[in-house]
């Protein structure tokens, strides 16, 4: 079962198989493997939900400056996708600010 004392990592498998794994085709299906295993959860996958704060994806992007537009939007779009699940689960009022913070990031970022 998955609540608050849940780490992200364990977050991120049940979110990953549940919601997205045979509801995309293989492409994007492995642009979000690879954006996890190579950038969130390294990061934050330790943690507990209850522990992640606004902060920690925006560290994560702040790592990534400079890449290409594509790659940064990639990320912030599984960051998002992730912890909005998470907030529509019920777990914690602390994943509404992650989902505030990554929508700041999207519309500062492209201008949208």
């Amino acid at each position: 079962m998955v609540n608050q004392h849940s780490t992200v990592e364990y977050w991120s498998e049940i979110w990953l198989g549940t919601y997205k794994q045979g509801n995309m085709s293989d492409k994007p299906f492995t642009t979000y493997r690879n954006k996890l295993d190579g950038y969130i959860l390294p990061a934050i996958g330790r943690m507990k939900m209850k522990g992640v704060r606004e902060p920690h994806p925006q560290r994560i992007l702040n790592d990534e400056r400079g890449h290409s537009f594509s790659h940064m939007s990639k990320l912030r779009m599984v960051i998002h996708a992730m912890f909005s699940r998470m907030y529509l689960q019920g777990l914690s009022i602390v994943i509404l600010s992650l989902i505030l913070c990554c929508q700041k990031l999207l519309k500062a970022h492209t201008g949208a």
